[in-house]
């Protein structure tokens, strides 16, 4: 017999986001979490912003700012490629959430030295490395091999609050000031705590 694979439709795609979501608590919990904690990702260009309105925004600065991302980023990835079956996702996720609400708060705490504040894009490295693995591990654990594929593409449209962030976030700049607006999104990143303590993974 020969095996026929049907292609959904954008609009079929669309109509299962609902069904899947209504009927499974854990994809519900998951998309909370990933549109809220990834409001902390979002948040990471207005670091560099803050630092040009506190700080000499020289090519320096942006260097330095670059490399310690990178290098938080790379750190962050050996260290949990090594320690990769002594983890579970969902307290790397736990992880992710200290790193991600702390970065707005520590921004403005160290927003009079330069050397410190710099230092804090080490963090950002560690927190974007973390939540990117935590996410992709949590998805995994939570579908199966017949709605993986569902699911990973309901993770990417379901997506939404980190991408209407810039266009708000800078509104609320302009309107509320850097602290306003710094303290609202690790408000709002913190509120993943409530699904993720409801996350039920493997």
């Amino acid at each position: 017999s020969t095996l026929v694979r049907t292609k959904r439709t954008f609009m079929e795609f669309l109509a299962l986001i609902p069904k899947n979501i209504s009927r499974d608590s854990n994809l519900k919990n998951y998309l909370l979490i990933i549109n809220f904690l990834g409001l902390a990702v979002s948040f990471i260009p207005f670091m560099i912003l803050f630092a040009k309105s506190n700080f000499d925004f020289s090519f320096d600065l942006i260097g330095n700012i670059l490399l310690f991302k990178v290098v938080g980023m790379l750190s962050a990835s050996l260290v949990l490629y090594r320690r990769s079956h002594k983890f579970h996702y969902k307290n790397l996720l736990y992880f992710s959430l200290v790193c991600g609400t702390s970065l707005p708060v520590l921004s403005l705490v160290l927003s009079n030295n330069q050397l410190a504040y710099q230092l804090l894009f080490l963090l950002s490295g560690v927190f974007v490395t973390a939540f990117k693995i935590a996410r992709s591990g949590i998805l995994v654990e939570i579908s199966n091999n017949e709605n993986r594929a569902t699911y990973a593409g309901i993770s990417g449209a379901g997506s939404i609050l980190p991408t209407v962030l810039p266009l708000v976030a800078g509104v609320m700049i302009s309107v509320l000031g850097y602290s306003y607006t710094f303290m609202i999104i690790s408000l709002l990143a913190g509120v993943s705590v409530i699904f993720l303590r409801k996350l039920e993974c493997m």
